[in-house]
């Protein structure tokens, strides 16, 4: 594989984590209680579904995981920007996201 293939993987899921998170979890359009675990589990179930037909489960896992595990994360910049959240940088917004994250990954698994 060279770069530019390397690079198109890179952006597809980007690009799909910015439209997901600007569509589906803004805070424009979330609720205030959009961290409860039932809310969560709708988001993620959803985002699980969407996200998966447009890149392979298991490089969507393994990217959600290493987006969980450095919150320095580009990717993370990118949704944060994309929802209009700051997980980035408010320890209880990263609390739930983190919880989201985990939630996606877990309906990807079923």
């Amino acid at each position: 594989m060279n770069n530019n293939e390397f690079k198109a993987k890179d952006d597809s899921i980007q690009n799909a984590l910015y439209n997901e998170f600007t569509c589906y979890i803004n805070a424009d359009i979330l609720p205030f209680n959009w961290d409860s675990d039932s809310y969560l589990n709708a988001l993620a179930k959803g985002s699980a579904t969407r996200l998966s037909s447009v890149i392979e489960s298991n490089k969507l896992v393994k990217t959600l995981n290493d987006m969980i595990q450095d919150r320095e994360h580009y990717l993370n910049k990118v949704t944060s920007e994309a929802s209009d959240s700051e997980w980035v940088i408010e320890d209880e917004e990263w609390t739930a996201y983190v919880k989201l994250l985990n939630k996606i990954i877990k309906f990807i698994s079923l």
